[in-house]
């Protein structure tokens, strides 16, 4: 018995497309961010709870969303890997 592989084409080049539509509006989620933590900083939320949150944003949210978007990426590059070599 041979083993048989088979690819949805169409369904795969959809999941590029997603995962790729995904990571640039998740990049532009992050800038987003940056842009909102930079108000903060300059004014729009004072004392220790707008550092924190700051903080927070910039340390731990913007480099998840990075890395989210980083695996998006993998996972379109992956799909087209796999479209390549059958």
């Amino acid at each position: 018995m041979t083993d048989e592989i088979r690819l949805n084409y169409p369904g795969a080049e959809d999941m590029i497309q997603v995962c790729r539509k995904n990571g640039e509006d998740l990049q532009d989620v992050n800038q987003g961010l940056q842009e909102i933590a930079s108000m903060l900083e300059d004014g729009a939320l004072l004392g220790e709870a707008g550092s924190e949150f700051v903080e927070e944003l910039r340390g731990t949210l913007s480099p998840a969303l990075t890395r989210y978007i980083q695996k998006l990426n993998e996972m379109a590059r992956d799909v087209q890997g796999a479209i390549r070599d059958m």
